[in-house]
């Protein structure tokens, strides 16, 4: 004949792994975007400070330059909007910046529920 003896213990939730993984998975996913994208900001920072050199240094007194024989205005928001692009990408590094920040706290929280307390039954079966 034997006995059972019923003991407690923490089992992972499944439903929950699951959920700290998608949210891991999302911000490694950002985090390799905004690294992809650090590049084209290097690119824009650069050509805003180029820009703003041949503007405001070679063509002071001037109202656009010419280049190749092409008459450009600076005026007219070409320059500008390589400038948005790069203030573009400052805040879309912000923005990505929050929502990993975000997830993380996510995960925080859902840490700690993980786990459960389950009672488990064992059989001990006499000789």
């Amino acid at each position: 004949m034997g006995h059972q003896i019923v003991t407690k213990e923490l089992r992972e939730r499944p439903e929950i792994r699951e959920k700290i993984d998608n949210c891991q998975n999302l911000i490694d996913t950002l985090t390799e975007c905004k690294e992809a994208a650090d590049g084209y900001q290097s690119s824009a920072d650069s050509a805003v400070e180029s820009c703003n050199t041949v503007v405001y240094e070679e063509c002071e007194y001037l109202s656009g330059i010419y280049h190749d024989d092409i008459y450009i205005p600076y005026r007219d928001g070409f320059f500008e909007d390589i400038g948005i692009l790069d203030e573009g990408c400052a805040t879309m590094f912000g923005e990505i910046d929050e929502i990993i920040e975000f997830l993380e706290e996510m995960i925080s929280e859902l840490e700690k529920d993980l786990y459960e307390e389950v009672e488990v039954v064992h059989w001990i079966y006499d000789d």
